[in-house]
């Protein structure tokens, strides 16, 4: 379908379990797809489809590769499934997908600039799946003000949320866990406010578990 820029509408149904290189791409009038989730791997099949505002994945869906939505300058809402495994590389660039980016318990791994200048993202979510967050992952997403970090995220890369200037709240679920992830130098230079299961952290009391205290793991949280 490429090229077909008329195509307004497609439905896929349930069975599709390819969408090849460029499947859509520059096919301007669609504005909504729903992937079904017998598309385990989705290739960047929807790159330059300046009109889709609206993406849902089907349960079943577990990677979106690289490059899938580059150029997919209206993309404002995205739904992912609970069985999403990993986004890949710069697979959201620059698309104005707005609020919050929550992930299921699957998700492992958010790949290498997978959401860089994505400008309307509020708040992120990673879950409790998540164990990685690649280089520049959320570079430039302006609006990010909050992140929950899951108890499972053990490597970020020191540039993951660079030029995140509205940087205002992490929120954690477990002091222990949190002293003990690492990846503290991708968020040290935003002044920034610490939440404990919803309570702004003012009085700082270290568990008697924890052996010792990373580089940044507590900088620039002025509330403390």
């Amino acid at each position: 379908f490429s090229f077909c820029e008329a195509l307004s509408e497609c439905t896929l149904s349930e069975g599709v379990r390819e969408l090849g290189y460029g499947t859509f791409s520059y096919v301007d009038a669609l504005q909504s797809i729903v992937i079904p989730g017998s598309v385990e791997s989705l290739d960047p099949a929807f790159y330059n489809c300046t009109g889709l505002a609206e993406v849902e994945f089907g349960d079943g869906v577990k990677h979106i590769g690289d490059y899938v939505f580059v150029g997919c300058g209206n993309l404002s809402k995205v739904v992912f499934p609970e069985s999403l495994v990993s986004v890949g590389f710069h697979t959201f660039f620059r698309c104005p997908i707005e609020g919050e980016l929550r992930f299921g318990e699957n998700m492992r791994t958010i790949g290498f600039g997978a959401f860089d200048g994505c400008v309307k993202i509020t708040s992120l979510d990673t879950g409790d799946g998540v164990t990685e967050i690649e280089g520049i992952a959320f570079r430039g997403c302006d609006a990010l003000t909050d992140v929950r970090r899951g108890n499972n995220l053990k490597k970020v890369a020191d540039d993951a949320f660079d030029s995140c200037n509205s940087m205002k709240n992490i929120h954690i679920d477990s002091l222990e866990m949190w002293c003990g992830l690492g990846g503290y130098k991708a968020f040290y230079r935003y002044e920034k406010e610490l939440y404990l299961n919803g309570e702004r952290i003012t009085r700082l009391v270290i568990p008697e578990t924890v052996k010792e205290l990373s580089t940044c793991t507590f900088y620039k949280f002025t509330g403390i």
